[in-house]
């Protein structure tokens, strides 16, 4: 009856844990509470719509990006992304392989004041990059720096700029998970 569902009759404490997911809630609803998801756009989560800034080409796929390096070195590539403000605290996150040739490593920042990066060195496994910190400055454009022979092709995938620290990959409009 209307009485056992009316104000403050439902509390957090009788719904079961697990009961209510992300799927069962508009993504804007989260947006109104403070928890925001991946700040870029679906398109860009994906690596597509980056841009060759030196020594390489990009190329969209389905589900990621290829990046062709064109001279041996550092080939440069990325997009502008949503921002963190300064003062906040935020993740980068993204996925990365060699898929032909030979390159040594990857770094990724997110630029504008102090950086928040992510480094390692590549394989031809996916690998998972991932770096946490507070800004000092806003920060508008995601860098990504491969060094790599002429010829090398180094795929990415699963990119992801949130506010806050922790939490897992998701797509942009739902929270990320384990915030």
């Amino acid at each position: 009856d209307t009485a056992a569902i009316q104000d403050s009759a439902v509390t957090s404490a009788k719904i079961a844990d697990g009961t209510i997911v992300s799927g069962d809630v508009a993504a804007d609803t989260f947006a109104a509470f403070g928890t925001v998801g991946n700040l870029l756009t679906a398109h860009q989560a994906n690596a597509q719509g980056f841009g060759a800034y030196a020594n390489c080409t990009v190329a969209d796929n389905v589900t990621y990006a290829t990046v062709t390096v064109t001279e041996t070195g550092e080939a440069i590539f990325g997009a502008a992304v949503g921002t963190l403000k300064d003062g906040e605290t935020g993740t980068l996150t993204f996925e990365m392989r060699i898929a032909s040739g030979s390159a040594t490593g990857a770094v990724a920042y997110l630029v504008g004041g102090t950086v928040i990066g992510a480094a390692g060195t590549l394989s031809s496994s996916w690998q998972t990059f991932r770096a946490t910190s507070v800004s000092t400055g806003d920060k508008t454009d995601l860098t990504f720096y491969v060094s790599a022979s002429a010829g090398a092709q180094v795929e990415v995938r699963k990119v992801g700029v949130w506010r806050g620290a922790g939490g897992q990959w998701a797509l942009p409009g739902t929270p990320i998970p384990g915030q």
